[in-house]
């Protein structure tokens, strides 16, 4: 389980970036909570859903943006399906 500011640092990401997409509605927020602190996390199954799609992404641009529709949808989908699993 990672919190917001671990799973940004896993992915190569800076923290704050990591929040404003997910306030942005960019990346799914995390849907479990720790159970110590309250603090959300994502499972590692999800962080490596969105690392992947980032990665595709990041082979043909430098940043995410709201236009980049296509890329925000598939990382939805990642995660929905992780989170399935």
């Amino acid at each position: 389980m990672y919190n917001v500011p671990e799973a940004a640092i896993t992915m190569g990401k800076n923290p704050l970036t990591l929040k404003r997409w997910i306030k942005q509605g960019f990346v799914p927020a995390p849907v479990y909570v720790d159970c110590v602190r309250g603090y959300p996390q994502y499972l590692a199954k999800e962080v490596r859903a969105i690392c992947a799609e980032l990665q595709k992404h990041e082979e043909t641009y430098d940043y995410l943006h709201k236009q980049h529709t296509d890329t925000i949808e598939r990382i939805w989908r990642r995660v929905e399906n992780a989170r399935k699993n």
